[in-house]
């Protein structure tokens, strides 16, 4: 285990319904000094908002509140839960907007339904689904109920990219999906002041993501080589997998309605994003040519 592989361990905990659905369970963690990120689906059924989390090294469980839902029923499902009060000091993730790579391995630590305590799983993200707001497709893991709400650190990067949301099929290593951390912050902006808050204090995260990066060689640009000129980006377009196009597309986040949607040919949706790109409320090529560039070639 590497020391931000157990630091996000720090961070998570269990969410229990009480009641009639004591055993029901999920997971979540911290983003902010008491408050904690989850899925809805795990709190839904809370009655008056209230549900129990229990915390590795506390004795007792605590009570909470949910605070806060963002739930269309379908891939938002979103809650913030804040504790009654937090009689312990304890870390906070550090969340992370960035695209993730396709093929990259990430970390997610919560609590199944097949074993007693909470434990690791390691998929590999295969990239967004063609949903609004899209989710992260996993592969590779037994992603099952219980996991559902528990933080999905990006190795390359250090930081969270998202939050594991549902599982592709439970009892076998076909992996999930996962709300993107852009999709949480949009629900939620203001965890970003007090994201920015929390670790401008508490330096334990900010420092082992520095050591974890410090001699590891960047990604060559020469990797993959990102086109400069309009008519060699609309051929590059073209040519892009699927889903690294929709991975540029989401990076990008256009105004709804300026691209057709995913299940239209590329051919249709290269044009009308490059003609939005070089419109008067697109941000030009230069912007394109940045996040082809984060998502292609991740440092």
């Amino acid at each position: 285990m590497t020391p931000l592989e157990d630091l996000l361990q720090q961070c998570t905990v269990k969410i229990t319904v009480p009641g009639a659905w004591e055993k029901e369970r999920g997971t979540g963690f911290f983003v902010a000094p008491g408050l904690i990120l989850t899925c809805a689906h795990v709190v839904r059924k809370s009655a008056d908002l209230q549900v129990t989390v229990s915390y590795l090294g506390c004795q007792q469980p605590l009570s909470a509140i949910v605070k806060a839902k963002a739930d269309d029923g379908k891939t938002l499902d979103l809650a913030l839960v804040k504790l009654s009060e937090s009689p312990f000091d304890h870390p906070c993730v550090l969340l992370d907007e960035e695209p993730v790579a396709i093929g990259q391995t990430l970390y997610s630590y919560g609590y199944l339904e097949s074993y007693t305590n909470a434990t690791p799983v390691r998929p590999v993200n295969e990239g967004l689904t063609g949903d609004t707001p899209p989710l992260l497709k996993l592969q590779g893991a037994q992603i099952e109920k219980g996991i559902s709400g528990a933080a999905l650190l990006d190795l390359k990067t250090g930081k969270v990219c998202g939050m594991v949301k549902e599982t592709r099929a439970a009892g076998f290593d076909l992996g999930g999906g996962a709300i993107p951390t852009r999709v949480i912050l949009e629900q939620f902006p203001e965890l970003r002041a007090l994201q920015r808050k929390f670790h401008e204090g508490d330096r334990r995260w900010v420092n082992l993501t520095t050591t974890s990066m410090a001699g590891k060689p960047e990604s060559a640009t020469s990797l993959i080589t990102i086109p400069q000129e309009r008519a060699e980006l609309y051929q590059f377009l073209l040519n892009l997998p699927g889903s690294q196009f929709d991975a540029v597309l989401f990076a990008l986040n256009p105004p709804r309605g300026n691209i057709p949607p995913s299940t239209a040919p590329q051919g249709q949706r290269v044009p009308e994003l490059l003609n939005w790109l070089e419109s008067a409320i697109g941000p030009g090529l230069e912007a394109l040519r940045l996040s082809l560039s984060k998502t292609l070639n991740p440092r």
